[in-house]
């Protein structure tokens, strides 16, 4: 009955009272079933917790047991029953039958065989299991048989748990796919979009990473890589620091879903933050090995820019680890339009007086306006990978580019160029006018102890 949603034991307690309650003398008793056969609730589900706790690697199995951990060990079982669920789940329908009727046996020969003594005492029925069994038996006995009965259901449920949360990665990987779609359909499209408000398997996956993005965030395990920036003369001149967040289920996060993430569940300013500091720490590294002409590119998105925290926090990170500013180039990223008013003029003209450098991302794409270059605000851009991968094929992307250089050249701003994969690539750039690349031709990003081992 809980199977299709029905709560079996509320049903049938009447008819439980009338069989049962009684103690007779006899094996079998209420107080029998209670205590050795249903421990931590009907399907011996405080066998269920335990094995989620010891086997699941799905955080929401393992939060939900943390929750149910009290209310299972006073035997009430419904958080996880229709929170895991229990209902209409398959994967766990033959285990949670199963494994009562193998209590019921293994209790009753222990008693019979009088390895255990029979109940002779009704408990009530939140009594936690070891207590209760002493309890119901008057013997210690009771409760060895009831640790035994424990040990062999967790052992029953343990490959069912392993196949649910199979199946539930291949359908969540699934949802990640699906998810990701929506995303770079919206960010093409430039369709605006709230993906934990979608009514849909990938919305209910976009909360549960909410909350484990705030989560990791809280326990500083998100990451950052930095990929080599290099010029003609094939040397290194800077880098840019890649947001990493490795998930224990579904691997590398593709980071504009982070990103997405974190801005509708108010923790963009958290993340943002988290990473800016991580980076003004390790700049220090970077000076030490390259001297002061390398550059550490971090990117900012313009919600973060606006933020009335942002050049405070800058600031105060700026002193504390005694940096060169001059070595950190502040990287805005255009989800969303940078404003042309008194206040955006400020923002920049501030940065500008703590001695970073500012550059603007994926130039000629997305809300990417020439009114940005007119204040000679940027120091460099980068032109949007979707370009380079284009040109090759595309004339009009080549113009593209070739006129992104005229004005670069005119208006005396750096051009890098993103995605650069293969030497020819390289070279079409290079002819263009194009002497900063960066990309897998140079190589992946790295971490900090790889960058400064392998990066000369």
């Amino acid at each position: 009955m809980w199977f299709v949603g029905i709560h079996g034991s509320n049903l049938l307690e009447q008819v439980a009272a009338e069989k049962f309650t009684e103690i007779t003398g006899s094996i079998v008793s209420k107080s029998f079933i209670d205590n050795f056969v249903i421990m931590g609730g009907c399907g011996t589900t405080i066998a269920l917790l335990i094995a989620i706790l010891l086997f699941s690697k799905r955080r929401t199995s393992q939060k939900l047991a943390t929750m149910s951990a009290g209310p299972i060990f006073f035997n009430i079982n419904e958080l996880i029953v229709f929170g895991l669920p229990i209902v209409y789940n398959t994967c766990l329908f033959i285990p949670f039958v199963v494994v009562p009727l193998i209590m019921y046996t293994v209790s009753y020969f222990a008693v019979y065989l009088n390895l255990v003594d029979i109940t002779i005492n009704k408990i009530h029925w939140t009594t936690p299991i070891i207590l209760s069994g002493y309890q119901a038996t008057g013997s210690i006995s009771g409760s060895i048989l009831q640790i035994i009965n424990v040990i062999i259901a967790v052992l029953i449920y343990k490959p069912f748990i392993l196949l649910y949360d199979k199946k539930s990665d291949s359908a969540n990987a699934e949802n990640m796919n699906s998810i990701i779609e929506i995303l770079k359909t919206s960010e093409e499209n430039l369709i605006p979009i709230t993906l934990t408000e979608l009514k849909s398997p990938a919305g209910i996956l976009a909360k549960n990473l909410v909350n484990d993005i705030k989560e990791d965030l809280q326990k500083e395990n998100i990451q950052i890589k930095f990929q080599p920036q290099y010029n003609k003369l094939e040397q290194c001149i800077g880098t840019e620091s890649l947001l990493r967040w490795t998930h224990p289920i579904y691997g590398t996060v593709y980071p504009p879903l982070v990103l997405k993430l974190a801005k509708e569940s108010n923790l963009l300013w958290d993340l943002e933050s988290f990473i800016l500091e991580l980076c003004i720490k390790n700049l220090e590294h970077f000076n030490q090995k390259f001297g002061s002409d390398f550059k550490l590119s971090v990117n900012i998105t313009v919600a973060t820019f606006y933020n009335p925290a942002f050049l405070p926090f800058l600031e105060k990170m700026l002193k504390k680890y005694n940096v060169i500013p001059q070595t950190l180039c502040l990287e805005i990223t255009e989800e969303m339009k940078l404003e042309n008013n008194k206040e955006t003029n400020s923002i920049f003209n501030k940065i500008k007086e703590l001695g970073c450098k500012i550059a603007l991302d994926d130039f000629s794409m997305g809300h990417t306006s020439l009114k940005y270059l007119q204040d000679n605000h940027f120091d460099s851009v980068k032109i949007d990978g979707s370009l380079v991968k284009a040109m090759l094929n595309n004339s009009r992307s080549k113009d593209i580019i070739a006129s992104i250089m005229f004005l670069a050249n005119s208006l005396d701003f750096e051009v890098i160029a993103e995605f650069v994969e293969t030497k020819f690539e390289r070279k079409t750039l290079e002819s263009l006018g194009c002497s900063l690349y960066q990309g897998y031709y140079y190589g992946e990003a790295l971490s900090l102890k790889d960058f400064l081992e392998k990066i000369k």
